[in-house]
């Protein structure tokens, strides 16, 4: 490197006038040796169209090389393009894993389903497979005579030490003399080990990229480069610890969600690699037990999260075959109801409640009014309050008295599994619960289900519906509203999305709250927003600090929420202007429906109760849904 350095300076002292590029490896800049005067940037990872275009050319250039046909080509692109959709987007979007990955794949002729599979295959590529084939020759481990025995153990304990060291969601440093000191003791069996550690690491540094140096040429400590590999290797090694996995993991509670990684790809490799599923479930078990736990314990119940990510892994119904005392299905039910306590008395911080809400709903959520119907109603008195702000956008002014009916709003937004009820009884293809205009666009656009429905990320029951039009909101309701009328539940009332108005009364109150839960800003605990990173909807009812007064959860956040009106920019000053108007409902037709409350990507301002918006009807955002309100049939 140093050579290198030197020839670039040396070239361009005699061409000075050229523009010069100079690539390298991100571990192998070293920036106290920078080079003078040059501007230093880092390539950003693949976005989702590189990627798609690096498996067409990966598998275009082995086609033109001869090792496989057209038809053989285009069935390995299809199979790697499946294969790699289930995986984290940080794996798949950083080139050199990638490659791996397309490795893995040629050889195999697909990825392991399970990611420690993939993991262990890709390690196998990096450290062993990866450097013959560059070299046309047995590697350096095999000449060194370093084993899998010596090997793998070596690197999870390099990995484990790594992220016990480590408190932050960088990659941990490594002393030297720590790792030698590792090294050396697993290569023992091996003549000179000491010489050995020293050779191995400068292996997996300049070959293999699992382990790196830093620190100049006199490499001072290491790291894993991809936390992934770290913590796939640290959970490994905490399987294989002397106390057992199940007590390891009751020790690392204590750290917060930072150990949450690693324990659940160590269960995982006891699952699909090491093939011991009674080890793994005797964690799941440990992590919930016959015990009450207080609600102050909150290590416990990152224990109850953990556990239901392990009984996830597992598969209902391998537990439920278990004949274990406290296995089976006596597990399950405990399991579901800590869940759900820990989710309604908000016993863990807002990001893991997500992740809870997330496993409840594969797990089954049997919270009233989420996943069944009808959906749970809070009645509101309705009269008079002031709708809109002197202190919001030009579109909330001015504000002015409106009186209305009481009426009920529903406790959630719909959720997957309730509008699915919807999908199942011939929602989609009944003319008969569509406007003129819906059915329109639904023959014309071909509508069958949400427009996320397949995808993973929003498809969970109990998350709230996305990605439906205003139409396909107003059709649920019209088959919601004859539903409960042929059950007799509801006389001469209806169910429909709520008015501009009734949905701002739910969210304020008669006394004009600025949140749904009162005056004091949002914070990731009081609602799903941009602050709370989570990037997707959560499970209905998990903000308890973020609910009204009088238990209406989710009207900030999560999803934005298609209203009633029509929507125009002047119908305030009309109302005004009117006095004070009777259930207030803007008829004037436009381009336009209100939605109202923000989403899971909105900053605070859009979450304030009297912020109004608007969107095409036809749009079916994946962060657009809905709630209902039954009111009097006129």
């Amino acid at each position: 490197r140093e050579l290198m350095r030197a020839a670039i300076k040396a070239l361009r002292l005699r061409r000075a006038a050229n523009r010069y590029i100079v690539t390298c490896r991100v571990r192998s800049w070293d920036d106290e040796k920078t080079l003078p005067s040059f501007q230093v940037s880092t390539l950003g990872p693949f976005n989702d169209d590189q990627v798609q275009q690096f498996i067409q050319h990966w598998y275009g250039a082995l086609q033109q090389a001869g090792q496989f046909s057209q038809v053989q080509t285009k069935t390995r692109i299809e199979s790697m393009q499946k294969a790699i959709g289930v995986l984290e987007r940080d794996l798949v979007q950083n080139p050199l894993l990638l490659t791996t990955m397309a490795v893995v794949h040629f050889n195999d002729a697909d990825l392991p389903r399970e990611r420690v599979k993939l993991y262990k295959r890709a390690a196998e590529v990096l450290l062993k497979r990866w450097q013959q084939h560059r070299a046309g020759k047995a590697g350096l481990l095999e000449t060194l005579g370093i084993g899998d025995r010596e090997l793998y153990p070596a690197l999870w304990e390099l990995a484990y030490h790594a992220h016990s060291t480590a408190g932050s969601e960088k990659a941990a440093d490594l002393p030297r003399s720590k790792a030698i000191e590792i090294l050396e003791r697993h290569f023992a069996a091996l003549e000179k080990p000491w010489e050995k550690a020293n050779i191995f690491l400068e292996y997996v540094d300049q070959r293999a990229g699992i382990l790196v140096g830093r620190g100049g040429l006199e490499k001072t400590v290491y790291a894993f480069p991809h936390r992934t590999f770290q913590e796939y290797f640290a959970g490994t090694y905490l399987t294989k610890r002397r106390e057992g996995f199940d007590r390891e993991l009751l020790k690392k509670l204590e750290h917060g969600d930072y150990w949450q990684v690693a324990a659940q790809l160590g269960l995982e490799d006891l699952l699909h690699n090491a093939q011991m599923p009674n080890l793994a479930l005797n964690a799941a078990y440990a992590l919930c037990p016959n015990t009450a736990i207080a609600e102050h314990e909150q290590a416990l119940w990152r224990g109850i999260l953990w556990s239901a990510h392990f009984a996830e892994e597992i598969g209902q119904e391998r537990i439920k075959a278990d004949t274990l005392a406290n296995g089976g299905q006596s597990y399950l039910d405990r399991l579901i109801k800590n869940l759900v306590k820990l989710l309604e008395h908000g016993l863990l911080p807002a990001r893991e409640r997500a992740e809870a809400g997330f496993v409840l709903g594969k797990l089954g959520d049997p919270r009233e009014g989420v996943c069944a119907l009808p959906p749970l109603w809070v009645e509101l008195p309705g009269g008079k309050f002031m709708m809109g702000s002197d202190e919001g956008r030009d579109n909330e002014k001015p504000p002015h008295e409106v009186e209305l009916s009481p009426f009920k709003i529903s406790k959630y937004p719909i959720t997957n599994a309730q509008f699915e009820i919807f999908m199942n009884e011939g929602g989609y293809q009944n003319e008969k619960w569509w406007s003129k205009e819906g059915w329109k666009y639904r023959q014309k656009e071909n509508w069958e289900q949400p427009r996320y429905w397949e995808n993973e990320a929003f498809n969970l029951p109990n998350q709230p519906v996305v990605a439906v039009s205003w139409f396909e909101a107003e059709a649920f309701c019209n088959w919601l509203s004859e539903k409960s009328k042929e059950q007799k539940a509801n006389g001469k009332q209806i169910i429909r999305l709520p008015t501009e108005a009734e949905w701002e009364f739910a969210a304020r109150g008669r006394e004009g709250r600025k949140f749904p839960w009162g005056k004091d800003e949002p914070t990731p605990e009081h609602a799903n927003y941009e602050q709370s990173q989570i990037g997707r909807q959560t499970a209905v009812g998990i903000y308890s600090q973020g609910a009204t007064p009088e238990g209406i959860f989710d009207l900030a956040g999560n999803v934005w929420e298609w209203c009633l009106d029509f929507y125009d920019e002047k119908y305030y000053a009309a109302c005004k202007k009117a006095g004070v108007v009777k259930d207030p409902l803007c008829t004037k037709e436009s381009w336009w429906r209100i939605q109202r409350g923000g989403a899971y990507y909105s900053d605070a301002d859009g979450l304030r109760g009297s912020g109004r918006y608007s969107l095409y009807p036809v749009n079916r955002l994946r962060l657009i849904g809905f709630r209902v309100c039954v009111a009097v049939e006129p």
